[in-house]
C-alpha cells in the first residue's frame, strides 16, 4: 500500500537514486524531476504530499524557487536542501510547510548524511512508517549531528555521524573494515586487511571514547577481530566477556566473514 507520490528533484545520479530507493521502502511512489520548474508543474497539478528538492544556488533561481512555494498548498510538505549555503533569511513566503536544510556537495558531504537528515525529519513529520523504537537509552540525531545515552548528549563530527549512522541502519550486522573505509573515502584503492584495519581503527577509537563509558571494554561499538564492527544498540556485557565473544564470533561465521573451525576426525 502507497502512503502516496513524492516529487524528487536531485541533480545528483547516485544520491537520486539512494532516495528513490528510500521512499520506495517506506511505500512511496517517486517522480523525479530535473529542474525547478518541471517541479512547480507537477507540484500545480499532480496530488504530491511531500517534495523533496535539492538546490545549488538560490540566487539563479530565486524567482523560480519564489514560482514554486506560491504552488504548493498547506497539506504539502517541503524538504529543502540547500548546497554550502545559509536557509534564506526572508524565504519566499509559502502556505505548505517548508524545511530548509544547508547542506554541501557530495563531494564533501557523505551521501549516507543526506540520507539520515532526510530520514529523521520524515520520522518526526510522520511521513514514512515509523521506525522500531529502541529503548531510550540510544536515540541517533543526524540533524543535529548528536547521540543521546541515557541522559547524555553526544556530539558527533561529520565522519563520526557518517559510521555511527551506518552501523545503526545495519542493524546489529558486521560491518566490515573494506566497507566503512570505503564509506568514508569512495575512491579508496586498499584491499589489505591490516592497512584497512589501521584506517578504521583510529576513527573508532576516538568515536569508543565518545560513547563508551570505559573505551577498553566496550559496550555498543564491538570489534570482530580481522572482519570489522558492529553497533549493538542494547548493550551487552563488556566485549571482554565470554557471552560476548562467542556471539560476534558465531554471527560472523554465520555471514561468512570467518571460517568456521575445522573439527578434526
Amino acid at each position: 500500500m502507497q502512503r502516496g507520490v513524492a516529487l524528487l528533484l536531485e541533480p545528483d545520479h547516485t544520491r537520486r537514486i539512494n532516495l528513490i530507493h528510500t521512499l520506495h521502502q517506506w511505500y512511496w511512489a517517486v517522480l523525479s524531476v530535473s529542474d525547478l520548474d518541471r517541479a512547480t508543474h507537477f507540484a500545480q497539478h499532480c496530488v504530491v504530499p511531500l517534495c523533496i528538492l535539492h538546490l545549488s544556488d538560490l540566487g539563479y533561481i530565486s524567482a523560480t524557487l519564489s514560482r514554486f512555494l506560491a504552488t504548493v498548498s498547506a497539506d504539502q510538505t517541503v524538504i529543502m536542501l540547500v548546497d554550502d549555503a545559509p536557509a534564506p533569511l526572508h524565504p519566499p513566503p509559502s502556505v505548505a510547510q517548508v524545511l530548509w536544510l544547508p547542506t554541501t556537495p557530495m563531494a564533501i558531504t557523505p551521501d549516507t548524511t543526506i540520507l539520515a537528515t532526510v530520514r529523521e525529519l520524515a520520522y518526526r513529520l510522520d511521513l514514512v512508517p515509523a521506525p522500531y523504537q529502541h529503548p531510550p537509552r540510544f536515540r541517533l540525531d543526524p540533524i543535529q549531528k548528536r547521540v543521546q545515552l541515557d541522559d547524555q548528549v553526544i556530539s558527533l563530527s561529520e565522519s563520526e555521524l557518517t559510521i555511527l549512522d551506518y552501523l545503526y541502519q545495519a542493524h546489529g550486522r558486521i560491518c566490515t573494515f573494506l566497507e566503512l573505509a570505503q564509506l568514508l573515502y569512495p575512491r579508496l584503492h586498499v584491499y589489505d586487511t591490516d592497512e584497512l584495519r589501521r584506517l578504521i581503527g583510529s576513527r573508532m577509537q576516538r568515536l569508543r571514547r565518545k560513547l563508551e563509558a570505559d573505551p577498553a571494554t566496550p559496550r555498543y561499538l564491538h570489534l570482530v577481530r580481522g572482519v570489522g564492527f558492529r553497533l549493538v544498540i542494547a548493550p551487552l556485557e563488556p566485549a571482554g566477556s565470554r557471552q560476548v565473544e562467542s556471539m560476534v564470533t558465531g554471527e560472523a561465521m554465520h555471514d561468512g566473514a570467518i571460517p568456521e573451525p575445522q573439527v578434526a576426525s
